[in-house]
C-alpha cells in the first residue's frame, strides 16, 4: 500500500507563496508516483479564486516544462475564463 508522506507545514506554505507569485503550480510524481499535474487559478470580478483548472496525467506523457505548450495553454485558458467572470488583471 502506498501512504502519503507527511507534509512539512513550512514547505507547504512556501509552495503556496510560490504558486501565488507565478500564477500556477506544478507537481511531479507527488503524492502519487508516476502522476503529475499543472494547476492554475480562475478568479472572479472581486479577485477571489473561484476554482482551479488542473491538467493531470502520467508523468511520462505530460509536458511539465515552465516554457512548454501545456502550461502556456493552461494559463491562456484560465486568464480567458477569469476575464469571462469579470476579473481584470493588475496592470
Amino acid at each position: 500500500l502506498y501512504t502519503i508522506p507527511a507534509v512539512d507545514e513550512e514547505a507547504y506554505r512556501a509552495d503556496v507563496r510560490d504558486a501565488a507569485k507565478v500564477g500556477y503550480s506544478i507537481t511531479r510524481d507527488a503524492p502519487i508516483p508516476g502522476v503529475s499535474a499543472i494547476a492554475a487559478p480562475v478568479f472572479d470580478h472581486t479577485g477571489t479564486i473561484q476554482l482551479a483548472v488542473t491538467i493531470i496525467g502520467p508523468t511520462n506523457y505530460i509536458d511539465l516544462s515552465r516554457d512548454g505548450a501545456t502550461l502556456d495553454r493552461l494559463i491562456t485558458f484560465t486568464k480567458a475564463l477569469s476575464s469571462d467572470l469579470g476579473h481584470i488583471e493588475d496592470a
